[in-house]
């Protein structure tokens, strides 16, 4: 299965690929050389591979097949704060700007919205 991963813009930003089922996540963490790191969720997750010097997120959104367009994206935007958590964890950021902030999460659901 080809992975994708989206557009790194993003400040230090790491590659985000957006899964939709076990097999897209498990493929997606397979390709990161992370194969034992899935576990199933029902709702969404966001599995965070720091490896070689790299940054990768991997945002998993299951079971959301027929749900409200409105509760997806509620979740993206839930999963969109985690990356830019993340983010600032892993390039020792304590205090960030809100704005900076607000940019960064805009970007991530924009991206994750638009795949």
């Amino acid at each position: 299965m080809k992975i994708k991963w989206l557009d790194r813009t993003i400040m230090y930003g790491g590659y985000i690929c957006l899964t939709l089922g076990d097999k897209e996540t498990k493929a997606a963490l397979k390709h990161c050389g992370e194969v034992g790191m899935y576990t199933h969720t029902e709702a969404g997750s966001l599995f965070t591979i720091k490896k070689a010097g790299k940054l990768c997120f991997i945002v998993c959104l299951n079971n959301v097949v027929g749900k409200d367009l409105i509760q997806v994206h509620a979740l993206i935007v839930h999963e969109a704060t985690h990356v830019l958590q993340q983010t600032m964890k892993y390039i020792g950021e304590r205090k960030p700007g809100a704005e900076i902030e607000a940019y960064i999460v805009q970007c991530v659901t924009q991206q994750l919205m638009d795949e």
